[in-house]
């Protein structure tokens, strides 16, 4: 295993927290450079107050992201 990669289980040990808040929204989906920018990919979660969070195992490094908001 070459030093950039890494286990699965290595990466869940220290996810990444996303966060959108947004009042009138019905769905929230995270994408990004990490899901080969699928808009629904990765449902967030919440919408509790229009606050909606999402959490990845992601590997150190940079990433573009973006919000996908009542599917785009």
């Amino acid at each position: 295993m070459s030093p950039k990669q890494r286990h699965t289980s290595d990466l869940t040990e220290n996810p990444v927290a996303f966060s959108c808040d947004s009042d009138t929204t019905e769905a929230v989906c995270l994408a990004g450079s990490f899901n080969k920018c699928d808009p629904t990919a990765n449902p967030m979660e919440g919408g509790n107050g229009g606050h909606w969070t999402a959490s990845l195992p992601l590997a150190p490094g940079r990433y573009e992201y973006k919000f996908v908001v009542d599917g785009g």
